[in-house]
């Protein structure tokens, strides 16, 4: 009777360490996907809240900005990325300001 208790805790264990392993693989992974989501979520809130002052302003430095990047992001959502754009060409100035550790 022990003996199954024991096998049945095991297998918990095995799934919860299985879970976790998940979880951290999929959760590094977000890269370009991550900040264009996030992205995609703020146009939409600013495009909810008719804030076209906003929207105009971030489309007219996107104009600006686009060339400095390949002109490979001409959108709001797709200009998320411009952060591991220019640290994939070894400008490490702005990595404070790219992401926060928790």
């Amino acid at each position: 009777m022990i003996g199954i208790f024991r096998r049945i805790i095991m297998i918990m264990k095995l799934n919860i360490t299985l879970l976790c392993l998940t979880l951290l693989i999929t959760s590094n992974c977000w890269w370009d996907k991550g900040h264009m989501l996030v992205s995609q979520i703020a146009w939409n809130h600013l495009t909810d809240s008719n804030n076209i002052n906003a929207r105009d302003k971030f489309n007219e430095l996107i104009v600006v900005l686009n060339p400095f990047t390949d002109g490979k992001t001409p959108t709001f959502t797709e200009a998320a990325v411009w952060a591991d754009d220019i640290k994939s060409y070894g400008v490490k100035m702005f990595d404070n300001y790219h992401f926060t550790n928790m």
